[in-house]
């Protein structure tokens, strides 16, 4: 696909091309028995045209087309009404990232179905379900001011869903770099069994240590609040206040585009600006924002690289959003830590990003005293995600990363648990 020809095709205008192959192949489990593996290949083309404040965007799977495409796009943008702050980023040196794990690519089918079947058998209670995925992607952009680049990734995704009696766990992991999942079947199984004989907890203000996953849902609802289209149109908490210390001085964020195969890690976003890492929160103060093309312009500033969709404008969105670890490790902190223990977090979409305001159901929740942890029934918790990271005590030294937010387990004061 020669996206560099499409995206100077049409005089007059700006125009703006992302293309995308991506083959696929899955091993499913029923049970422990696995299934036969499924492959697809899919291919899709984006483009957007914009000209004297106006702009229109068309996309399609059916690549051949894309002239049909092209011309869908224009007419949208002929028709649209003229924004202020449109356009297209000019070429700018960008650097290179290590996103690419060849031997990701170079496993062949029966090596990735001994890995899958080896993480299954690893489970020592009954597997309800479970997969092992592989995605290889290919993508090129271009646009009409002279930017080309092209990218390749490789992902590999493992999943588990194991049960006992009343318990139930899940485990999950995703790597840009070739690894063993068999802990993950392990993982899963260990915090079943570790769930039996679930007793009923006691509604009160409790300590709560947020294992990885739960952690990373309350920093994918704060997230939101650093995306400058939010911050310009009222949708965040966090409007005006750069510089000033809101949280924790525990806490420090960055999100780091150029992170070494981190989730979302490239030399430069979907419309061509080079990606960079950002400083968010210093010791608890907030430092800076994120912006697309359009919001920093809006502003007479520079994108930070953040721009997610050629689909929509504006279109912010956090690369690696990372927050720094502590000092000891959660074995440690467990071992005299008093409070409730939460695994993950059910319902985190339900809570409001603006307000911060949540009330969620968990997963894997057990009350812990001095170490010795007692599986709980039915708890839920309710707060808001500015307070709590506030009252941070202690940040962990483990460090994953399973999606756009890399995370340490955390140890929250003085947070509502209701039975």
């Amino acid at each position: 696909m020669d996206v560099e020809k499409i995206a100077n095709s049409l005089k007059g205008y700006d125009v703006e091309v992302n293309y995308v192959d991506i083959l696929s192949d899955s091993f499913y489990f029923e049970g422990k028995k696995c299934k036969l593996p499924k492959s697809s290949k899919n291919e899709a083309i984006a483009i957007r045209v914009t000209k004297k404040g106006k702009s229109g965007t068309c996309s399609s799977t059916n690549v051949n087309d894309w002239k049909k495409c092209l011309d869908t796009a224009k007419k949208i943008c002929n028709l649209s009404k003229k924004a202020e702050y449109y356009g297209i980023p000019s070429k700018k040196p960008y650097k290179k990232v290590k996103m690419f794990d060849k031997k990701i690519m170079d496993l062949s089918l029966e090596e990735m179905k001994l890995m899958a079947v080896s993480m299954v058998n690893k489970s020592k209670v009954r597997v309800v379900d479970a997969s092992v995925g592989r995605a290889i992607g290919h993508g090129k952009f271009a646009n009409s001011n002279n930017i080309f680049y092209e990218s390749k990734t490789a992902i590999l995704s493992s999943s588990i869903d194991v049960k006992k009696g009343n318990s139930n766990a899940y485990e999950t992991h995703s790597s840009r770099r070739l690894e063993n999942f068999d802990w993950v079947g392990e993982k899963a199984s260990e915090m079943c069994l570790k769930s039996l004989k679930k007793q009923k907890a006691k509604t009160g203000i409790y300590d709560i240590f947020m294992n990885y996953f739960a952690s990373s849902s309350i920093f994918s609802i704060l997230s939101n609040s650093f995306y400058a289209n939010n911050i310009q149109q009222g949708n965040s908490k966090l409007i005006n206040m750069i510089d000033q210390k809101i949280f924790s001085d525990k806490l420090n964020i960055i999100d780091d585009g150029l992170l070494p195969h981190g989730f979302l890690t490239s030399s430069i976003d979907s419309e061509g600006t080079p990606c960079q890492k950002k400083i968010l929160v210093k010791n608890g103060t907030v430092k800076s924002y994120l912006y697309d093309f359009t919001t920093a312009k809006k502003e007479g500033k520079e994108s930070t690289g953040n721009f997610k969709g050629i689909g929509l404008r504006p279109s912010v969105f956090e690369t690696n959003f990372i927050v720094k670890p502590g000092k000891r490790n959660s074995k440690t902190i467990l071992s005299g830590f008093n409070g409730v223990y939460v695994n993950s977090l059910v319902g985190t979409h339900t809570a409001n990003p603006v307000s911060g305001d949540f009330s969620v159901n968990t997963d894997n929740a057990f009350l812990v005293k001095k170490g010795k942890m007692t599986p709980l029934k039915h708890v839920m918790l309710s707060g808001n995600v500015f307070e709590m990271l506030k009252n941070i005590k202690e940040i962990s030294s483990d460090v994953r990363q399973e999606n756009t937010i890399k995370c340490s387990p955390i140890i929250f004061s003085d947070v509502q648990v209701i039975a």
